[in-house]
């Protein structure tokens, strides 16, 4: 048994810690350079994962011990109010097994500052060059490259960082939510390619795993889910407002409108990667379609562009 926990996140009023009870560990991403076929094996274990339904497990953080059972598919969360003011930044959580807490494993929950604004960004074709638009494509990148080969847009890493970084000076830095709709099969090799190319650390969150026969269905389902993974940030994080990035491949634009229809005073601006130059005019009438002029809205072509975009409205510096 192997308790796999995924970086959590909490508020003083709410926290969540979430993962899968497997039934090994799961793959790990170590050789800087892999042959075409270690790759291809490599994928087909991350999609042969095998959960364990309905384990007990116990949950050590702020001092407190709280309680929950891995559902059908092995996937646990505990939700509490941690009652307490916690302080910001990163924190270790320890999970076990109740029957056996020598099976156990550690993980880390986030408490963000009391910055004014957080990140959601999207990680295929935003960030992350996926070419989601062909599904061969995408599953060749996914089989020809090891997680430290995968390539990010110019000037992405650039960008994120000075994102995340504290502006103006004296102030917090803003935390970072990954919201995909990859799914959970992934989580080590994103991370992996994450800290490669350091990326802000933060909160990935994913869609429902698959198994080897739905592979070459990976982030074409899940959109629906992505759109309330975010409205639960949201709701999770009252104090701060919400600069949301994306790209025009899939639904984004469609998300990201619905989210600012639903939350017009929590979203600071909307960012849209132009991946797809036949669907760029379509876009942006969705993307007027929000018609609030407390949004800003930009499509763009380059990093660069967005940067530039960023600095004009003080995000960064």
């Amino acid at each position: 048994m192997y308790i796999k926990i995924y970086h959590s996140f909490g508020s003083q009023h709410n926290a969540v810690i979430n993962g899968h009870v497997f039934q090994a560990s799961p793959i790990q991403f170590l050789k800087q350079k892999t042959w075409f076929w270690t790759n291809v094996n490599a994928l087909i274990k991350m999609f042969r994962v095998k959960t364990l339904p309905h384990v007990e497990l116990v949950a050590e953080v702020f001092g407190m011990r709280h309680e929950t059972t891995s559902n059908d598919k092995g996937y646990f969360e505990f939700e509490f109010d941690p009652k307490d003011n916690i302080p910001a930044g990163w924190h270790a959580i320890n999970v076990y097994y109740k029957k056996n807490p020598k099976v156990k494993s550690q993980g880390e929950i986030f408490v963000p500052y009391h910055s004014s604004q957080a990140i959601i960004s999207d990680i295929d074709d935003t960030l992350l060059k996926s070419y989601s638009a062909s599904w061969f494509r995408k599953i060749y990148e996914l089989l020809s490259k090891n997680p430290h080969e995968r390539k990010l847009f110019d000037h992405t890493v650039e960008w994120y960082r000075a994102l995340a970084k504290a502006y103006p000076p004296g102030t917090e830095e803003h935390p970072f939510f990954y919201v995909s709709s990859s799914e959970w099969n992934l989580y080590d090799y994103l991370n992996t390619v994450f800290t490669h190319h350091g990326l802000p650390k933060g909160i990935f969150l994913l869609n429902h795993l698959k198994s080897l026969k739905n592979l070459f269905k990976t982030g074409k389902t899940g959109h629906d889910g992505k759109l309330t993974r975010i409205n639960s940030l949201i709701k999770a994080f009252p104090d701060q407002k919400f600069i949301l990035i994306g790209d025009n491949t899939q639904r984004d634009p469609y998300i990201y409108q619905e989210v600012a229809i639903q939350n017009p005073d929590k979203v600071l601006a909307i960012f849209i990667r132009n991946k797809s130059a036949k669907k760029k005019e379509a876009i942006q009438k969705v993307l007027n379609s929000i018609q609030n002029p407390e949004i800003v809205i930009l499509q763009f072509d380059t990093t660069l562009e967005a940067m530039e975009k960023s600095k004009e409205l003080g995000f960064i510096q």
